[in-house]
């Protein structure tokens, strides 16, 4: 797909020529704004983290090995495609998973309002491309995606932002609604969505009309936030590709009881483990995401409509006060619900999960997790990253183009980005006067503490601060000159503001800012099929791609 030669954000940059669909440059992950040590050791030295991970993404045989070490049980496959089958009717991809040799790619992600950022687009089409992959090497795989409706924080997938006609980055919420905070967030139905506002931030974009209506289409009055984050995200993806998988329904319950059971029954040795391994990734100098007190026991009960925290007191349990013991756990065994760490186990254990597909967030409760696996027994799949990009129009990548800049440049101050543009824009006499008087400024600097050479004392050192002030002085009025030169040019000006609020809003990532459907209001419904094709789907850098 290639953009129309208007420009629908209105920066009036173009490069002629550029070509569309393709990666302009790859990021290593190191470069990105809040990299983590522990997600690049992963990403370029898995050596360092194996003892967390077990198999390394990067070799060919880690899916293989998995594979042959798979035992998942058929009782519980059958089980397994009964629920999936509720939840998917008439889905082809439910019906190969009944064949004993198929595996599944597993990811998943918070239903938030309009599918929240974009990585979660990238999260689902990824687990669809390793499918596929694994499929083409002859192993039959499904993807999943498991949405986590059980969390019950409200704001976090109540909040996205969109972007308007200007580029401007626009906040949308969800609204208010009853249990918000306390109920898990699946179960929540929203009184009224803000479509209105929705409509007029995204109306002036070329297919704000067909993005609009897909919102209106699955964000209905009383509609609950799994229905239409499910609905949507299916509509994105491509009917049938996809298998939704939502752990808060009836059928679903009956399924995970027995880990969830499990794990209460062991809760204490899950929580030591697991604090024994956070001692282990914070003493290879990485940072561990959940901490861990001893009384926890890593689960919720799914409690009249609210969803609270099981605490371990002696020999029992409590929750909200109330003390019970064993038997009457197991009686409600069903209304378990697993907290952070304990819930990608949960998935491993009900799926046949060959590959998840995470981003880098996850991998720091995914090493403190590896030691529930081992407690448990259960197997880990093979970590594959999700896809990482940042996308750009042509008015975005003429910028960058036009400038010889690459996006890590965004990523820094703004006021370098504009002073190292505003040094191209430069008439060439006046960059030559600058360069010239700068070079006489340090000859006579130079001559000057020739001549004191063997001076000591406070002659010296007042030289030598005078000179780094004087220098200081020189650099500051060149800058001043560049950033001036940014702001008369109307066109770079404009250019800069557009490409930090697309490409770099708030000073975030765009991938975890933009929902899918701001992209959708610019580029229509071609747009994911603009990205499967563009990127690199087995690339562990981040690809800033043009559109």
């Amino acid at each position: 797909m290639g953009i129309r030669d208007e420009d629908p954000l209105g920066s009036g940059v173009h490069l002629v020529g550029l070509m569309t669909g393709m990666v302009l440059e790859c990021i290593p992950y190191s470069r990105l704004p809040g990299a983590t040590r522990l997600a690049g050791d992963f990403l370029y030295a898995f050596e360092k983290v194996a003892r967390f991970y077990v198999y390394d993404p990067w070799d060919a045989a880690s899916v293989l090995r998995r594979v042959e070490k798979m035992d998942y049980p058929r009782n519980r496959r059958e089980a397994l495609v009964q629920v999936l089958r509720v939840q998917n009717p008439g889905s082809e991809a439910v019906e190969r998973l009944r064949e004993p040799d198929t595996v599944v790619v597993i990811t998943g992600q918070q239903v938030g309002f309009l599918t929240g950022p974009v990585y979660t687009l990238y999260k689902a089409l990824s687990a669809v491309k390793v499918a596929q992959e694994l499929c083409d090497r002859g192993i039959p795989a499904v993807p999943v995606f498991w949405m986590a409706t059980e969390d019950h924080d409200y704001d976090e997938v109540a909040e996205c932002w969109v972007f308007d006609h200007r580029g401007a980055a626009v906040r949308m919420h969800a609204g208010r609604t009853e249990g918000a905070g306390v109920r898990p967030c699946g179960e929540l139905d929203v009184p009224e969505w803000p479509i209105e506002m929705l409509e007029s931030t995204l109306g002036q974009l070329p297919h704000g009309r067909e993005a609009v209506d897909l919102a209106r289409e699955f964000y209905r009055p009383g509609q609950r936030l799994a229905g239409a984050f499910g609905g949507l995200l299916g509509e994105l993806v491509g009917e049938g590709r996809l298998i939704l998988f939502d752990p808060l329904r009836p059928e679903a319950r009956e399924l995970l009881g027995p880990i969830l059971m499990e794990a209460a029954e062991r809760a204490r040795e899950l929580v030591e483990a697991v604090r024994t391994r956070t001692g282990e990734v914070e003493a290879l100098g990485y940072h561990a995401q959940v901490r861990v007190e001893p009384e926890p026991t890593l689960l919720f009960m799914l409690q009249a409509g609210r969803r609270v925290p099981i605490r371990m007191e002696g020999g029992g349990f409590q929750d909200c006060g109330k003390r019970f013991g064993k038997t009457e756990l197991e009686r409600v065994a069903r209304d378990l619900s697993p907290g952070a760490l304990l819930r990608p186990v949960v998935q491993d254990w009900a799926f046949p999960a060959a590959v998840s597909v995470v981003g880098p967030a996850e991998l720091a409760y995914l090493a403190q997790a590896s030691a529930i696996y081992e407690v448990l027994g259960v197997g880990q799949p093979v970590r594959r990253p999700r896809v990482s990009c940042t996308l750009l129009d042509r008015a975005c990548a003429g910028v960058l183009e036009r400038f010889g800049l690459s996006l890590v440049g965004v990523f820094g101050p703004e006021t370098a980005l504009r002073e190292a543009i505003g040094r191209q824009l430069r008439p060439v006499e006046l960059a030559a006067a600058v360069e010239r008087a700068q070079a006489e400024v340090v000859s006579a600097l130079d001559r000057i503490g020739a001549a004191l050479v063997g001076w000591r004392g406070a002659v010296e050192r007042n030289f030598e601060k005078s000179r780094s002030k004087i220098l200081y002085q020189m650099g500051k009025i060149e800058r001043s000159i560049a950033r001036e030169m940014v702001r008369r040019d109307r066109g770079a000006d404009e250019g800069v503001r557009r490409l930090l609020g697309f490409a770099y809003p708030g000073r975030r990532l765009q991938e975890r800012v933009y929902s899918a459907l701001a992209f959708i209001a610019l580029w229509g419904m071609d747009f994911v099929a603009a990205v499967e094709q563009a990127v690199a789907w087995d690339c562990r850098e981040h690809q800033v791609v043009v559109l």
